[in-house]
């Protein structure tokens, strides 16, 4: 243990250990950061004080967080969500319950040190019965080092971890076993280290350069290195406290943001000059902006997400969103193995999985994201009451949103529908009437469960097109009827007007039934619209000639509306014959 100790110091340099020198180098490195050849140290804090690189983290680390990260437990070839697991609570609900540290702020936390630091560290707590995690507390990564030590029962290297925790104002040094280390690790280069590669260290010269930039800028604007302007008098002061004077006499009446826009008197031949903007500050303003790119290019993200949108435009936006899940996904990765690694048993591990719902990744507008979840319902990839969920809505009463759609006019290549003969007779099964006596659609021949599920649906969605388009044409007679002159024009031309439309509404599930019960691909659906509206054409001459103009307006409205439904059953009825 001491041997863990030793290293602990040694790796993290401190002025309590003598072995140190106290060189100019050293003593930066110990207060301030690694130093740079620009002269800027890099540290945790000079590095998060430069905005692109707060932002680049902030961004991996809150994405990373917010999405949910749940415990599975396999069933067959599938998977149900094991809610009774402790992995289930730490990564989704309370991490550390003692310190009401949530899973996400444990989450951002730890990445945002992966990001930053090359590791994140968190001590996961167990049980002491029976070893179970009961909380993940995050370590401080610039005082927490990995190495190896013998056990002595099996004389096997394993891996452990050396780490100070503040107790107080003092700070105690633990060591911890490898199993109890939630690590996530950035990129390894070293054979014999289990330590991520520090970008701090790495790229101290490119963060420095940036560093330093904005600080040149801020040192400008405080000492204000380039006068704003230029004033020129006819005359020599006469010593160096009147020009002072007089510089402060300026100053006082038009520095400062309450004297803003104040008029200039001049006299005795003054003049002011104004001093424009050099070459030397143009580069300076590029400068900056190519030092964001460089954060960009340093963390995988694209420009735009750190609010420079020189280079990108609304197509390359989208490109760039999608290219940022593939960096983004590591993190993920990372998250997923390692808590499985060290939340689960050896033997839960070949029956759970830990895993992100990247769907929760995936942001588009509200008519795309209703259309993608329709073209989904309608084929049967999820469910009415899973699509809901998406909607953050509670499922349908008693399982009506549980049953999976299938569109009935797809089917395996090669494979044909089954049917049976026809009862004697040409009888339909007793199921085949509906609660109004009427028949349905497609009942001439007994058929499979399948096949008469299909047909059923059919029927369903052919009178369901029936009734929406008889409406339609029922509204429209009634605003015509208003005008004795323009129904007659109307209702001449109704079988024409209306006739495509009609056909259009109920071909797809009049192709269906025509398949389904006698393998053909022909569809009477035009004749069926054009029988369809010659008996509405009928049953408003007969309306007209039983009433006068003027009654009739009422006379559609109160009586041809109310046929809907049966027309629907006479339209069902005549496809049967």
């Amino acid at each position: 243990m001491q041997g863990v100790i030793d290293l602990l110091m040694q790796t993290r340099a401190t002025l309590e250990n003598p072995s140190t020198p106290l060189t100019s180098a050293n003593i930066e490195k110990i207060l301030g950061g690694e130093p740079s050849r620009t002269g800027v140290s890099v540290s945790t804090e000079s590095a998060i004080s430069w905005p692109p690189v707060l932002r680049a983290i902030m961004k991996l680390a809150r994405d990373t967080a917010r999405l949910s990260l749940h415990t599975y437990r396999r069933e067959g070839e599938g998977k149900q969500r094991a809610a009774e697991h402790p992995a289930e609570t730490l990564l989704n609900g309370l991490a550390l319950e003692a310190w009401q540290l949530k899973s996400y702020d444990l989450r951002q936390t730890l990445t945002a040190h992966m990001v930053l630091r090359g590791n994140g560290y968190g001590w996961i707590l167990r049980d002491s019965l029976t070893g179970r995690p009961t909380g993940i507390r995050p370590l401080d990564p610039t005082a927490t080092v990995t190495g190896y030590q013998i056990d002595r029962d099996t004389g096997e290297r394993e891996l452990i971890y050396a780490t100070k925790i503040p107790v107080g104002r003092e700070s105690m040094t633990l060591t911890l076993h490898g199993r109890d280390v939630l690590h996530l690790r950035g990129l390894c280069l070293s054979s014999d280290s289990n330590m991520g590669l520090d970008p701090l260290d790495a790229l101290k010269d490119a963060l420095g350069l940036g560093i330093a930039g904005q600080r040149l800028v801020a040192v400008q604007f405080e000492n204000n290195n380039r006068p704003g302007m230029v004033i020129t008098v006819p005359y020599r002061f006469k010593d160096q406290e009147a020009v002072e004077e007089f510089r402060a006499r300026w100053g006082d009446i038009h520095s400062g943001l309450e004297n803003a826009g104040r008029p200039a008197i001049l006299e005795s031949g003054a003049t002011v000059s104004p001093v424009a903007i050099t070459n030397r500050d143009t580069q300076l303003l590029e400068s900056r902006q190519f030092d964001a790119r460089q954060v960009s290019n340093i963390f995988g993200l694209p420009i735009y997400l750190l609010a420079d949108p020189t280079t990108t435009s609304f197509a390359s936006v989208e490109q760039m969103a999608l290219s940022y899940r593939d960096e983004l996904d590591p993190h993920l990765v990372q998250w997923e193995k390692e808590s499985e690694l060290k939340l689960l048993t050896a033997d839960e591990r070949a029956t759970h999985v830990i895993e992100h719902s990247r769907h929760q990744l995936i942001r588009t507008d509200v008519k795309t994201q209703s259309d993608v979840l329709i073209n989904e319902v309608n084929n049967g990839l999820v469910n009415v009451d899973e699509a809901r969920s998406v909607k953050n809505l509670n499922p349908l009463p008693e399982g009506a949103g549980q049953a999976y759609r299938q569109p009935l006019n797809i089917g395996l290549v090669g494979q044909t529908v089954p049917l049976e003969e026809p009862a004697a007779g040409g009888e339909p099964p007793p199921d085949a009437s509906d609660d109004r006596g009427g028949r349905r659609i497609g009942f001439t021949a007994r058929s499979t469960d399948t096949t008469g599920r299909a047909l059923q649906a059919a029927h369903n969605v052919l009178a369901r097109q029936v009734r929406v388009s008889v409406a339609h044409i029922g509204h429209a007679a009634v605003r015509k009827s208003r005008d004795s002159r323009a129904f007659w024009r109307w209702l001449e031309r109704i079988e024409e007007d209306y006739h495509h439309r009609l056909h259009d509404a109920i071909q797809p599930a009049v192709k269906v039934c025509d398949y389904l019960l006698h393998g053909s691909t022909q569809t009477a659906s035009d004749h069926l619209a054009r029988v369809m509206l010659g008996k509405m054409k009928r049953d408003l001459l007969d309306l007209a000639g039983q009433v006068t103009a003027e009654g009739l307006a009422g006379a559609v409205e109160e009586q041809f509306l109310q046929r809907a439904d049966q027309t629907a059953t006479a339209l069902a009825g005549c496809y049967s014959t």
